[in-house]
């Protein structure tokens, strides 16, 4: 997983990512929260393959997988779900913080 991160990092896909998001002229904080979401959401992708081998997978070789690929979906689905309304408010906690302290 480490090398997605390096190769999503070095291939420009962050900056692109953050034009296609400020084109949207989203107001106040907005941009920032659907900039951070939208990595979330792409980091999640490239680590989707590790994860299902490693539930579908080795887990099944051990006799510990119950899951079936609908329920690990939705399992994902609600991760994500859960991880937005937990950090949002400490995001918007940290850009106000930002924005009021001004310039170094």
């Amino acid at each position: 997983s480490a090398a997605v991160v390096l190769a999503i990092v070095l291939s420009g896909a962050l900056g692109a990512l953050d034009r296609a998001v400020m084109s949207w002229q989203l107001p106040g904080y907005a941009t920032g929260l659907a900039y951070f979401f939208l990595i979330s959401l792409l980091f999640t992708l490239a680590s989707l393959p590790a994860a299902l081998y490693l539930q579908f997978v080795i887990e099944q070789r051990f006799g510990g997988n119950k899951m079936t690929p609908g329920l690990f979906l939705i399992d994902t689905v609600k991760n994500l779900a859960v991880s937005a309304v937990l950090i949002a408010p400490v995001l918007l906690a940290l850009f106000w913080f930002v924005d009021r302290t001004g310039p170094v």
